[in-house]
């Protein structure tokens, strides 16, 4: 029996010394050997050794979960691979399922990430347009020899009628520099570096990329319990994640088809109109008499980026510019909810959505709580018909009005208790002094997208060519025109700074008041004496200082 347990202990203490299993402890946390290849946006690492990127990111997400710190160790993607073949490491991120690779690897039970591979070539390569299928026949393409989505390339050329002749590469570097040297047409990558240099020739379908450590590996277990309640709790946790890395590596210009192109080259000018009253989303600037607007700056943007020409025509008020887009007299209109039946109610298209926001119910803080509730709305509003279908808000007692702001104003005047807006449009008129006594709360479970409408009657290339001009504009620049617009920018004025510092202001005007009484005390005390002074030196003689002969008269004639 002894020898039995010795030979036990002495595996065991075997397996212990000698096993590849590479987690350990670091402070009672169980530290993850991460092979870690460079990947922009996904992957990367700062000279001074800062980890950044969408799979890092993921991986802390794990670890507050898990508890695991992480050892990040740099190789390229193929000595990852080997290296966990080997059990030298513990993970890597970002790997496509192959079923040969099950054999030795495990995989996550949900994806990282979902990607997809594209059709690169040089942006002043004026042989091939964006999707132009015809012209990819016979076009030579660089792929990477060790691609596992090479059928994925097959197919999608066989689907779209063209052939092509494949040039294998080593690496991702050796496939670009064959580009650059026009070696080949186009490449087939999934990343490239310098995306600006380049133009995007066609997007395939997409696929997942795992999670994988080597097969047998317990951490897979608690990876997958905690990527199980990430995505439970938050279930767009990846997809927000995503976009927060890959607003960075948009070529902020548009690949257009040649039919897109064949339309923009003859385009008219593209009529558009606005709600004159909505600010800041779209207004018209009677100062400048210009349309304005968070609206207005974007499509300045688009016509940037597209080459479109837009010429405004004046609406006078949101129900007249519906008006013009129901009868085709306009081909846009700059600011409609995002909602299908709503565009199709008024015979429009909808752009993608440039805006998003919440919806917040207005009320007057000196109000005193009682049993009505009159609800202000503003007419033709998608908003409007929202709120009333939704019966989780109190609408029976309903005043329409023709704009947001007079809704406020009823709401301030105590016409109406309640209404309903937009957060931007909200935040405009509260930053205004008079509505200091309304105040909004935020409706959680109500948001509104905000999109381009287009006439129905307009050429479906517009709305393409509009949406691709859309894509093009990054987080930074649509927040940087939201700032520009959102501030209201109030008249200076007496009566405005007695609105915006009312006790600062009664202190101001309570001294000025002290100062002018005390004035005019002293200059009726200093009167009151000079008067006195002149009586005196008129009864008295000036060498006796005795009454004189007048004073005198005066003073018997009293007596008698």
């Amino acid at each position: 029996m002894k020898k039995y347990i010795c030979l036990f202990l002495s595996t065991l203490m075997f397996l212990t010394v000698f096993s590849p299993v590479n987690c350990y402890a670091r402070d009672g946390k169980k530290v993850i050997r991460v092979g870690f290849y460079t990947l922009a946006n996904y992957q990367e690492c700062d000279e001074n050794g800062n980890y950044s990127g969408y799979f890092v990111d993921y991986l802390r997400e794990i670890s507050q979960y898990t508890g695991w710190e992480y050892e990040f160790i740099q190789m390229n993607y193929s000595a990852c691979l080997k290296s966990l073949n080997d059990r030298n490491i513990d993970l890597v991120c970002g790997v496509d399922y192959s079923s040969f690779r099950t054999s030795t690897l495990d995989f996550s039970a949900q994806p990282a990430v979902t990607t997809h591979y594209e059709l690169y070539a040089l942006k002043d390569n004026d042989t091939y347009y964006y999707n132009d299928y015809a012209d990819f026949d016979g076009m030579s393409i660089g792929v990477l020899a060790s691609c596992n989505h090479l059928d994925a390339l097959d197919d999608y050329a066989a689907a779209h009628h063209f052939s092509f002749e494949k040039q294998y590469f080593g690496n991702t570097a050796q496939l670009e520099k064959a580009l650059e040297d026009n070696t080949v047409d186009a490449i087939y990558a999934t990343n490239v570096s310098h995306p600006s240099e380049k133009k995007i020739l066609a997007s395939l379908p997409s696929f997942p990329l795992y999670f994988v450590t080597f097969k047998g590996n317990p951490i897979m277990e608690d990876l997958n319990s905690a990527q199980a309640v990430i995505l439970d709790v938050n279930p767009n946790f990846d997809h927000d994640l995503y976009t927060t890395y890959q607003q960075d590596i948009r070529n902020y210009r548009c690949e257009f088809t040649r039919d897109e192109l064949d339309y923009l080259s003859t385009a008219p000018e593209i009529t558009v109109t606005c709600d004159p009253s909505k600010a800041p989303i779209e207004f018209y600037n009677e100062n400048t008499q210009t349309v304005s607007g968070i609206a207005a700056d974007v499509l300045d943007l688009v016509s940037q980026y597209t080459g479109l020409h837009f010429r405004y025509i004046k609406s006078d008020s949101f129900s007249d510019a519906l008006a013009k887009l129901q009868s085709h007299e306009i081909d846009i209109l700059t600011a409609l909810a995002h909602d299908y039946a709503w565009s199709e109610q008024n015979q429009a298209f909808l752009s993608t959505p440039y805006l998003n926001s919440s919806i917040v119910v207005v009320r007057n803080n000196k109000t005193k709580s009682h049993e009505r509730n009159i609800v202000a709305l503003p007419h033709s509003f998608n908003l409007t018909n929202s709120i009333l279908d939704n019966p989780e808000y109190d609408t029976e007692d309903v005043v329409y009005y023709d704009t947001i702001e007079e809704c406020f104003q009823a709401v301030l005047s105590g016409s109406a208790d309640c209404t309903y807006a937009n957060s931007y449009n909200s935040s405009y008129l509260l930053s205004q002094v008079k509505y200091r006594n309304l105040s909004s709360t935020t409706l959680t479970a109500m948001t509104e997208d905000v999109s381009f409408g287009l006439s129905d009657q307009c050429d479906p290339r517009l709305l393409s060519i509009i949406n691709k001009g859309l894509a093009c504009i990054s987080s930074e620049q649509l927040d940087s025109i939201i700032l520009q617009n959102c501030s209201y920018k109030e008249d200076p004025s007496l009566l405005t700074l007695v609105y915006a510092y009312p006790r600062i202001s009664i202190a101001i005007i309570l001294a000025v008041s002290m100062t002018l009484l005390s004035l005019l005390l002293g200059i009726l005390l200093i009167h009151s004496r000079k008067t006195k002074e002149i009586r005196i030196m008129s009864e008295t003689d000036a060498l006796t200082g005795l009454y004189n002969r007048r004073a005198a008269e005066d003073h018997i004639t009293r007596q008698m």
